[in-house]
């Protein structure tokens, strides 16, 4: 047999959001409190608001936390809310 294996690489869609980058954006920024403003909201309650609905995507799309390979692509339930969480993050620490 003269088949040649052919292993390819993992294929994402551009859009898909990578939930071990997001974690440390957020990490980092709420770690950072030269970032957040001094009107009484905290780093710890944003942090703490991601942590939760992290927690819930886990539970509700049966993932394994520890998995090397994190992803969330535009057609799962919380997309649109980890998306939110990328677009806030990337405006802070751009800032």
């Amino acid at each position: 047999m003269n088949k040649e294996i052919i292993i390819k690489p993992n294929e994402h869609n551009v859009y898909d959001i990578e939930l071990t980058a997001l974690t440390n954006k957020i990490k980092s920024s709420v770690e950072n409190i030269t970032l957040w403003p001094k009107d009484g909201r905290t780093a710890v309650n944003y942090g703490l608001s991601f942590a939760i609905t992290l927690d819930e995507y886990f539970k509700d799309e049966n993932c394994d936390p520890n998995s090397s390979i994190l992803v969330v692509n535009p057609t799962a339930n919380f997309y649109s809310t980890f998306l939110a969480f990328s677009l806030c993050y990337v405006q802070c620490v751009s800032s």
